[in-house]
């Protein structure tokens, strides 16, 4: 699960809300066979942004995990440990 911080929640829920009045207004524009595009447009879009923030939660989730091993297991750290 995940929470919204305070500072970017509100603009998030709006930034949602303009998204889909836009996509409702366009979709209205388009013939069954343009909404088909455009829904396998969507999807594919949203398969592509989940993996890559997917990814970069990975990435920083690492970098995060090598800085506390960096700060508890430093050289100096096992040196002392070795005496």
């Amino acid at each position: 699960p995940q929470n919204y911080s305070p500072e970017y929640g509100k603009k998030l829920r709006s930034m949602q809300n303009k998204l889909s009045e836009t996509e409702e207004k366009f979709r209205n524009t388009l013939t069954a066979d343009e909404d088909k595009v455009f829904s396998d447009y969507v999807n594919f879009f949203y398969e592509f942004l989940c993996i890559g923030l997917a990814d970069s939660f990975l990435t920083g989730f690492r970098i995060g995990a090598k800085f506390t091993l960096d700060t508890f297991v430093s050289d100096a750290n096992i040196s002392l440990n070795k005496r």
